[in-house]
C-alpha cells in the first residue's frame, strides 16, 4: 500500500469507542504487513475521523484529503504504534499534524461553529424565520471570531471536548497531557470563551 493510496471514505461508521481490545489483533496483523487488516481499521474509523475533520476545517473536500493522508501516514508508521493509547487517539494526532500542514499550505481558516452549551442555541432550526436565521448567522460569526482569538491550546481542547465529544482520557492522549491538566485547561478555555462572547453583548 503506497502513501498515495486512496481509501474509500465516508461510507462506514464506527460502532463504538471502546475498541482497544478489538483493534489489537488487526493492528498486530497490519504491523506484519497485512493490508487487509489495515483496511478493516480504515473501515472502522474512517467515518468518525472524516466527520471530525470536516467540522474542524469547514471544507469536506479538504477534510477528505486530510483523512486520506492520515491513513497513508498511519499505514507507513503502524509499526511505531505501541498499544499504549487508543488507536483512534493516535489517528487523531496524525490528522491534526496533517491538518496543520494543509493550513500552512493553503492558508485556510478553521470553521469553529460549535462548542457545546455555549453555542447550543445556534443549532436550533428556524428555517421559516428569516430574522432568526440572520441572528444565527451573526451569532456564528461572533462565536467563530471569539474562538479564533483564543490561544491554540484552548481552541483545540474546546473542539475536542465540545464538538468531537471525546472524554478526558482521549483528550489527554491526543494532546499528550494528564487528565488533571485536561480538566483545568478546559475550565479555563470555557471561561475565556465566555468572556470573549460577552464582549459582543456590551
Amino acid at each position: 500500500m503506497q502513501a498515495s493510496a486512496r481509501f474509500n471514505l465516508g461510507v462506514q461508521r464506527s460502532a463504538g469507542r471502546n475498541r482497544r481490545g478489538a483493534d489489537s489483533d488487526l493492528i498486530q496483523s497490519a504491523q506484519s504487513g497485512d493490508h487487509a487488516a489495515f483496511s478493516q481499521l480504515v473501515t472502522r474509523y474512517q467515518g468518525r475521523l472524516l466527520n471530525s475533520m470536516s467540522e474542524v476545517v469547514g471544507c469536506p473536500m479538504m477534510a477528505e484529503d486530510i483523512v486520506q493522508e492520515t491513513f497513508g501516514r498511519a499505514f507507513r508508521f503502524i509499526k511505531k504504534f505501541r498499544m499504549q493509547s487508543q488507536f483512534y487517539s493516535w489517528l487523531y494526532r496524525i490528522a491534526l499534524n496533517v491538518r496543520g500542514s494543509h493550513f500552512r499550505k493553503h492558508r485556510a481558516l478553521l470553521a469553529l461553529d460549535s462548542v457545546g452549551e455555549l453555542t447550543e442555541s445556534l443549532r436550533t432550526e428556524s428555517a421559516d424565520c428569516p430574522a432568526a436565521s440572520a441572528a444565527r448567522c451573526e451569532a456564528r460569526q461572533q462565536v467563530r471570531a471569539a474562538l479564533e482569538r483564543l490561544p491554540e491550546h484552548y481552541r483545540r481542547i474546546l473542539l475536542l471536548r465540545e464538538f468531537d465529544g471525546l472524554d478526558y482520557r482521549e483528550i489527554g492522549e491526543i494532546m499528550e497531557i494528564n487528565m488533571g491538566t485536561v480538566r483545568s485547561r478546559l475550565s479555563r478555555a470555557r471561561a475565556r470563551l465566555k468572556v470573549e462572547l460577552e464582549s459582543y453583548a456590551e
